[in-house]
């Protein structure tokens, strides 16, 4: 290794990159296959340097942030050099880490993830003579960190998101195939995963880049979860630039799981205007809760009713767009969606207009007002609504409400229930909706498809 290290190059940081000095790299054929070879290894080397603080591997990481604590840079600089000078030493590291030895030695942990970023910075330094040493040492770090507890895990993860040489991050576009593998292979930790996904699409300061990953990501894009966590992150800084490609990916989608991804991304992090109109155009109909999600977003309701508006004044033929737009405007007022159910010529926008205004508690009685209108005049297709969406929407205001407004939806409970005209199926879910809030013999007597109530 040629130089001698910075103590600056301890923080994992793209600003003290500059205090680094290329060295020869990590030798990675001399990597041994296992955990225990590599322990095994260390234990057969004995101490790694004579002279130096302590006889064993913990001694040694233990002096790393001790000499970090008396502002001596030139001694944390000398112990850095000895223990990087063996580039076998690096990996004996990581199977300490491994192999739960270092997990009750908080200074010797943290020594470790010292001398692990400092190999990080050496390796991916311009003029390393092994050029293939730093993609090794991540390649060695991605598989690790299955094997490490929970605690180190989530530190590693950090720092391979943290450490940047010369501006560009250590841990880049070219890392994306071994993280999907990395979580299709342990699906119990692939929450944890998908941060290093959002910090590849963090990283990618160029359109050329973003385009690439994006590439990358259709290829790969089986795993729905790795699909939304890179997506979100593209859409978040995009300005919209990506959206059209984010609307290729849905139509290419070959699950619904993966569409849902697709669209899990648009809500969370395209600009709410955009997400409205591409939402609306995607939408198929049972995408409620990604309506939710873009609703309650500041402007997401707003971006909602605008896209409503337009499609409605537009003359669009598409209702279910309408519909899933107005799923997600709970932020809007009583009177704007008692609005759009009055005017809508399709049922099923004026039912989801009605059944969006009982999420919020202690609506009024005019939403009940216009559910026992509708349900009153079912023959008129101007204004009825699906009679399943009064029940979901009467049950809304039953849970959420006090007084009067309970008291007039329980009745129209009770109505339907007791309606023959009715499906039976729409009379069973009336029942279940009012039964713990009929009054005392309510529901005494009822016969519905043969079967009593109980």
């Amino acid at each position: 290794m040629r130089g001698t290290p910075s103590a600056a190059m301890m923080v994992p940081a793209a600003s003290t990159a500059s205090d680094l000095r290329p060295h020869g790299g990590l030798d990675p054929s001399a990597r041994p296959s296992s955990v225990a070879e590599r322990v095994s290894l260390a234990g057969e080397q004995g101490a790694p340097a004579s002279g130096q603080a302590g006889s064993d591997w913990t001694s040694l990481l233990r002096d790393l942030p001790a000499s970090l604590g008396t502002g001596n840079p030139d001694l944390l600089a000398e112990q850095l050099e000895a223990l990087l000078a063996d580039p076998n030493r690096v990996y004996e590291v990581i199977a300490l880490l491994e192999s739960g030895v270092l997990d009750e030695d908080p200074a010797a942990t943290r020594g470790a993830m010292m001398l692990l970023s400092a190999a990080l910075q050496y390796a991916h330094q311009p003029g390393a003579e092994d050029a293939e040493g730093g993609r090794r040492l991540v390649t060695t770090l991605l598989e690790s960190l299955p094997r490490l507890s929970p605690a180190l895990r989530e530190q590693l993860i950090g720092q391979l998101s943290a450490v940047a040489v010369a501006g560009r991050p250590v841990l880049d576009l070219t890392y994306l195939r071994d993280i999907i593998d990395l979580r299709a292979g342990y699906p119990d930790l692939s929450d944890e995963f998908s941060r290093l996904f959002s910090h590849l699409a963090d990283g990618l300061a160029e359109d050329e880049d973003r385009t690439q990953f994006y590439a990358l990501l259709a290829n790969e894009g089986a795993d729905p979860v790795a699909v939304r966590v890179a997506l979100a992150a593209l859409l978040e800084d995009d300005e919209g630039r990506f959206l059209a490609l984010a609307e290729q990916l849905y139509a290419d989608a070959e699950s619904d799981e993966l569409r849902k991804a697709v669209l899990g991304a648009l809500v969370t992090a395209a600009p709410v205007d955009r997400a409205a109109e591409v939402f609306g155009q995607l939408a198929q109909g049972a995408e409620h809760a990604e309506a939710l999600i873009l609703g309650s977003r500041p402007g997401g309701w707003e971006a909602l009713e605008g896209e409503y508006e337009h499609l409605l004044n537009s003359g669009s033929q598409d209702t279910t767009a309408r519909q899933m737009l107005v799923a997600g405007m709970t932020g809007a007022s009583e009177q704007r969606l008692l609005d759009i159910a009055l005017r809508d010529p399709d049922p099923s926008v004026r039912g989801q207009a009605l059944l969006t205004a009982t999420l919020t508690p202690d609506r009024g009685p005019a939403v009940v007002e216009l559910l026992r209108d509708a349900y009153a005049r079912s023959d008129d297709p101007s204004v009825s609504i699906p009679p399943n969406v009064t029940v979901f929407a009467a049950e809304n205001l039953v849970r959420g409400n006090v007084g009067g407004a309970r008291a007039d939806a329980v009745d129209l409970l009770l109505s339907m229930a007791t309606d023959e005209g009715l499906d039976d199926a729409v009379r069973w879910q009336a029942v279940s909706a009012v039964r713990d809030w009929a009054p005392p013999g309510g529901l005494d007597g009822l016969v519905i498809g043969g079967q009593a109530v109980e």
